[in-house]
């Protein structure tokens, strides 16, 4: 919750709606809304700390659409081979990652004329 909270006060801080596709209110179905939530999305934030590979192909999907991705993991977090060499933002503390996501953030927003 920490985690999720700190995404969501960066984000806003910057103008951006931080969107989690599984959270949606509604029942539609999942994989469609996976797609169009990457494909309309301003740049995506993946955590890869725990090993799930739907993380992992939303990632590539990313990637794929040509977004914007910011990869954070949990310090001492073991990457798979297949993105060791992707910048990753490994946070000790909340305070640190908010921090550190912030200038990520940052960049991007001003990449995209919003800072």
């Amino acid at each position: 919750r920490d985690l999720e909270a700190s995404i969501d006060e960066v984000c806003e801080r910057f103008g951006y709606k931080a969107r989690r596709t599984d959270r949606a209110d509604d029942q539609k179905r999942i994989l469609p809304e996976i797609l169009r939530g990457i494909r309309h999305c301003a740049f995506v934030i993946a955590d890869v700390t725990e090993e799930r590979p739907n993380v992992y192909w939303e990632l590539g999907l990313a990637v794929g659409f040509d977004k914007e991705v910011v990869v954070v993991a949990k310090k001492n977090t073991e990457l798979p081979f297949d993105i060791n060499d992707v910048p990753v933002l490994f946070w000790d503390s909340f305070s640190d990652f908010k921090e550190n996501l912030d200038r990520r953030v940052q960049k991007i927003a001003s990449g995209q004329g919003r800072a």
